[in-house]
């Protein structure tokens, strides 16, 4: 079940706001993802849909049996080494896409700091290598 966004005392002596909740998170929201690919609550949080988005497709492409890598990683010796490379350079995306979502929550965290430096660099990596991940 989704999470409520009041407790549920609050709701119990606002029985029509618990109606829009669950008729938004229920049946507006998916519906409007269907039909426009996001939902309105995405939209409140755009950074947070986009990393969110982005950490499940490369971790889905992550997951794929490997039909290539990009040419820039062919060594004529070692061509087991280049795949490792690829991998490798996908895993520090994921790290820095998940440590990204860490830095949404700034107040809840000691170390953002650490977080932001972590996406940062997973944030450069993606820009350098965005056009690569073509399977």
């Amino acid at each position: 079940m989704k999470k409520l966004a009041y407790t549920k005392r609050y709701y119990l002596k606002h029985p029509k706001e618990f109606v829009l909740t669950v008729r938004q998170a229920y049946w507006k929201w998916p519906r409007q993802r269907r039909k426009r690919g996001y939902s309105d609550a995405d939209l409140w949080n755009l950074d947070g849909f986009i990393l969110e988005s982005l950490l499940r497709w490369i971790k889905a492409f992550r997951a794929l049996p490997p039909h290539g890598y990009p040419s820039r990683y062919v060594d004529d010796n070692d061509s087991e080494m280049g795949y490792n490379l690829w991998l490798s350079i996908l895993d520090e995306i994921i790290v820095g896409l998940e440590h990204g979502l860490l830095c949404e929550d700034i107040f809840l965290h000691d170390d953002f700091d650490e977080n932001r430096v972590k996406f940062e660099k997973g944030m450069d990596l993606l820009k350098e290598h965005l056009m690569d991940m073509w399977d």
